[in-house]
């Protein structure tokens, strides 16, 4: 940010007081209502008033106007960026009715909250897959001098292109599930803070990635008087090209989790049966009965269909 000087104005209505003093003062002689007098020397019918003052008027009504068009009104979140025939002269940020000396151009800078939507984008993530991407920011504008004489076009346009090359750079640099990091590339050093030991994936770290991004971005506008308040991913998906595929994989890989789950369970289940009826008094059962066993109970927890009863009638 720049070295911004503060300028300090004057109470706005004690001058326009005193320039409708000044501006009453200059209409009262111009018109002769003070300093008009009847010439002594005209005749009786015929008389002639003499406005001596008249063109001193001029002068109080020049000084009225110079205070008048010198009142400003600012608003809250504005700020008036000053200049002296071109040369820098601060800022101004008090908010409310005051006096700068007109001869000053100003440049009006909002210092409001302002939210963008940025465009939606497709980037590659960390493992190669294309990926439809975009965010909301909030930003505001924190040094007015430093928008006005270092930014073309203002901030708004500076800002729009910034924010959607840095969420471009900060998804290359992450997977977009957390268990392909292992097979993917790992990101270099000078990357964005990995500091943390939890990996971190687009999908299951999207509070903290945006807090990285946020923090990217401000590395690169603070130098224009701007700051990034927050980042948030906003739509984030596979590209249509791939997108079957991959919801194809998900199914997969949330099947065969399932199937483990189940898997193991059932092996649960069978050897705790076992075991009790081991336990029960009177009750005994060979190798192959409890080798059966097992294995027809490990396949009616493992499948999907109901149970078919067989009864085996001996001769």
């Amino acid at each position: 940010m720049s070295n911004s000087k503060f300028v300090k104005g004057e109470n706005g209505f004690v001058v326009f007081l005193l320039g409708a003093v000044f501006m009453l003062i200059g209409f009262l002689l111009l018109f002769g209502f003070v300093g008009a007098h009847v010439d002594v020397s005209s005749s009786r019918h015929y008389q002639i008033i003499e406005y001596p003052f008249r063109w001193f008027g001029l002068i109080p009504c020049l000084i009225g106007g110079f205070c008048f068009f010198g009142l400003k009104i600012v608003n809250p979140n504005e700020s008036l960026v000053l200049q002296f025939f071109g040369e820098k002269r601060g800022q101004f940020n008090q908010v409310g009715f005051f006096w700068l000396n007109p001869l000053l151009m100003t440049t009006k800078v909002s210092l409001k909250l302002e939210t963008h939507q940025s465009e939606t984008i497709k980037v590659n993530e960390l493992g190669g897959s294309p990926l439809n991407v975009s965010a909301i920011f909030t930003w505001r504008t924190v040094d007015s001098e430093a928008v006005v004489y270092e930014l073309e076009g203002g901030a708004q346009r500076y800002v729009e292109s910034i924010l959607n090359q840095e969420l471009r750079e900060c998804v290359k640099q992450y997977p977009y599930e957390e268990q392909d990091k292992g097979t993917t590339e790992q990101p270099e050093e000078n990357d964005i803070s990995h500091s943390d030991k939890k990996p971190l994936s687009l999908t299951q770290s999207t509070a903290e990635i945006s807090d990285l991004l946020c923090e990217s971005i401000n590395m690169v506008v603070s130098k224009y008087g701007i700051k990034c308040e927050s980042a948030k991913l906003d739509n984030l998906s596979y590209a249509p090209e791939i997108a079957s595929i991959m919801m194809q994989r998900q199914q997969a890989k949330a099947m065969l989790s399932a199937k483990k789950e189940i898997c193991t369970g059932s092996v649960e289940i069978v050897t705790d049966t076992i075991q009790e009826l081991k336990a029960k008094e009177g009750f005994s059962m060979s190798d192959s009965d409890i080798s059966s066993l097992a294995k027809n109970l490990t396949l009616l927890m493992a499948t999907n269909t109901e149970a078919t009863p067989v009864v085996n009638i001996d001769d």
